[in-house]
């Protein structure tokens, strides 16, 4: 121990070394060359202590310090008061201090602090229940107190205090209003925390388990921050969250949710049953100028068992992303949304039997006398995935739609009786529905249909990448326009028609497109389709009559089936297929195209349907424009034509001739009616095929 304070001494002295004097000092150790005998360290020990006392500790470095080394107690003692800010201050004057300190009296529980320029008694805990109890508290300003998870500063005193006494330090949590987690209802907490935050540009805070039972009406920059949120809703109250935009009020802006659990509490706890609708946005339309509700999105939420998850009419560029909602409908978009991204979200309904139940209905309810000229535009859908509804997608009328890497399906049950997508435009509406694009997506179980108008539709839609898994007939329907599909795989599990082009279709494509499974037959055309092509298509199985068209159609590289022993020839590549007309004897009914073909390759031509001739001994020549071209591969290299007799009475032939192309020089077949004049049904085809 006398060893330990010796070292604290010559450091005492090393650090001091400033106020060491002018004139030398020197201290004689007794007995040093022995290592310091026991009995003379005390000795040595306070020869120390008093040169650094008598000769070091000096003030201002012309006075000796009151104070002194006591190094028995490891002290310094005798201080004298402190006169500058860099001094120590004794116990005494210490205690001198406390007769200035605010009156204590009534102040148990709390806490000296300090403002910077005078010393107050603060809130031991600074918190409160909710604002109420802080209102009737002790209040002084510049104190800063806790109220429902709020911070709040007073900045002035009234009687009675009321919120315009303070400024919220933090974002405002509901609690702060009275919000309460004992299943009581928080509408009211929610509407004033909302009314207060949303000017202030601060986000109203909900942190725990609540119940609501009243629409919360939105304002300009409302902000809901409900990440560690679980939210039951009273079922009955029409919209949860109400965004309105008038001429009276103007445009509102940027609201926001953030995450939350929320739960429709429906009637008898069958989600079934529910009738609210999660967000409701309502814009003005006023004789020709819009008042949208503008700027806006939910974010990261869980919405299940409501009715219906947004109805909007007249909003502008709001996002949903990363949310997964679970309602008997999705989005109903009405007269003008515009900008809406929907993205990295999971849409499920619950209920696939109910007729009404939709996913997307788009541009629905528009009546083009009120509102001329009024549709949806730009709905941007990507990386969704949205089944278990009676309708995935309803399209009425939009202007730029696109569909991107989603799976769209209709539950696993009565495929027939519900739809992937629906192209159904309003009885009153604008008739407007173009720049509609699915790229990359996956439609699973139930129909595609385009509902037959008498209007003609421009369409202008684009599906590419797509996978069909469903047993149902792709439908287009009367008077529909500009349809290109490319890039499909279509997998079947029953015998059905693939593909139906109703009736005046026009300007429709289909090219690289895949049948697998169990198709009866892959395109059906009806009267009036023109401009039709067909390329590049294929199935995995054997098909009898996989085309069909009443009117002509261009059909190109494309394939029946795998070769199949019988009397049917039905492979290769089709190169082309027409109808054949009638005509009178000695005319040429029909002239392909001209083709390059490869020399040695053989070419099958095919007549089927149901014909006649007027006279007994008429019959069909085929042939070519330029004769040396092709030779009969049934009758040798002098025979360059094949006669098909014909009855007089209506009756179906199916002739087939393999022509052996003998030069690259173009060629057109000919189809010639002989000896007698033709008459057809409009199912007589003329096939080309490359075997």
């Amino acid at each position: 121990m006398l060893i330990k304070l010796l070292n604290k001494a010559l450091l005492v002295w090393f650090r001091l070394h400033t106020y060491i004097k002018e004139i030398m000092m020197t201290i004689d150790l007794k007995e040093v060359g022995s290592g310091f005998k026991r009995t003379s360290l005390n000795e040595n020990f306070i020869d120390i202590e008093d040169a650094i006392n008598n000769d070091l500790l000096w003030r201002d470095g012309s006075q000796p310090m009151a104070g002194s080394l006591d190094m028995d107690s490891e002290r310094i003692i005798n201080l004298p008061d402190a006169v500058t800010d860099q001094e120590p201050i004794t116990l005494g004057q210490a205690n001198k201090l406390v007769s200035f300190l605010p009156d204590q009296e009534g102040k148990a529980g709390k806490f000296l602090s300090t403002d910077g320029t005078e010393v107050l008694w603060k809130n031991a805990a600074a918190s409160y229940a909710n604002i109420t109890e802080m209102f009737a508290g002790d209040n002084a300003v510049g104190e800063v107190y806790g109220a429902g998870g709020t911070s709040w500063r007073v900045d002035s005193i009234s009687v009675p205090m009321t919120l315009a006494n303070y400024t919220a330090l933090s974002d405002i949590n509901i609690a702060a209003f009275g919000a309460l987690e004992d299943g009581s209802d928080s509408a009211v907490a929610v509407q004033e925390a909302v009314d207060y935050a949303s000017p202030l540009r601060k986000k109203v805070v909900i942190d725990g388990v609540y119940r609501i039972g009243a629409t919360i009406n939105m304002r300009n920059r409302t902000f809901i921050d409900a990440r560690s949120s679980g939210i039951n809703v009273d079922t009955g109250i029409g919209s949860l969250f109400k965004a309105t935009a008038t001429v009276a009020t103007g445009s509102l802006e940027l609201i926001t949710i953030e995450g939350g659990n929320w739960v429709e509490n429906a009637l008898d706890g069958n989600s079934k049953n529910a009738n609210v609708t999660f967000f409701d946005a309502e814009g003005e339309y006023n004789g020709g100028s819009i008042i949208f509700v503008n700027r806006g999105g939910v974010y990261n939420a869980s919405v299940r068992n409501f009715n219906q998850f947004m109805r909007s009419n007249w909003h502008r560029s709001w996002n949903v992303t990363n949310c997964f909602i679970r309602a008997r409908n999705g989005f109903r978009l009405e007269h003008k949304p515009v900008e809406t991204n929907v993205s990295n979200c999971i849409i499920f309904g619950n209920d696939t039997l109910d007729s009404s139940t939709v996913g997307f209905d788009v541009g629905v309810g528009i009546d083009a006398a009120a509102t001329p000229g009024m549709y949806p535009e730009g709905l941007k859908i990507n990386n969704c995935t949205i089944d278990q509804f009676h309708t995935a997608m309803h399209i009425h009328e939009i202007l730029d739609l696109s569909v991107v890497d989603c799976w769209i399906g209709a539950g696993i049950t009565d495929a027939n009786l519900r739809w992937i997508l629906k192209f159904e435009k309003n009885p009153n509406g604008n008739n407007f529905m173009t720049g509609l694009h699915f790229h990359d997506c996956t439609f699973s179980r139930a129909r595609i249909e385009f509902v037959g108008t008498t209007t003609p539709i421009q369409t202008f839609l684009q599906m590419d990448n797509i996978q069909y898994l469903s047993a149902q007939t792709i439908v287009i329907g009367q008077r529909w326009y500009n349809i290109h599909m490319s890039n499909w795989i279509l997998n079947s599990f029953s015998p059905k028609l693939a593909i139906q082009c109703v009736n005046e279709n026009r300007e429709c494509s289909f090219s690289n497109m895949r049948f697998k499974g169990q198709w009866s037959s892959l395109f059906n055309l009806g009267a009036l389709c023109t401009g039709t092509i067909i390329d590049n298509c294929w199935s995995d199985d054997f098909i009898d009559n996989p085309y069909y068209s009443q009117t002509r159609v261009k059909i190109t590289n494309s394939v029946a089936g795998k070769p199949n022993t019988g009397i049917v020839s039905n492979f290769g590549p089709i190169a082309y297929s027409e109808q054949l007309p009638a005509g009178t004897a000695g005319s040429t009914l029909l002239t392909t195209p001209d083709f390059t073909f490869q020399p040695g390759a053989l070419v099958e031509v095919r007549i089927q349907g149901l014909v006649s001739t007027s006279v007994a001994g008429g019959y069909l020549e085929v042939t070519a424009d330029t004769p040396a071209n092709i030779e009969s591969m049934q009758f040798g290299a002098t025979w360059n034509s094949k006669y098909i007799k014909l009855p007089t009475a209506a009756g179906r032939i199916d002739a087939t001739h393999i022509f052996r192309a003998n030069t690259r020089a173009t060629t057109a077949i000919l189809i010639n009616a002989e000896n007698g004049d033709l008459s057809v049904d409009a199912h007589t085809y003329v096939t080309m095929r490359y075997i």
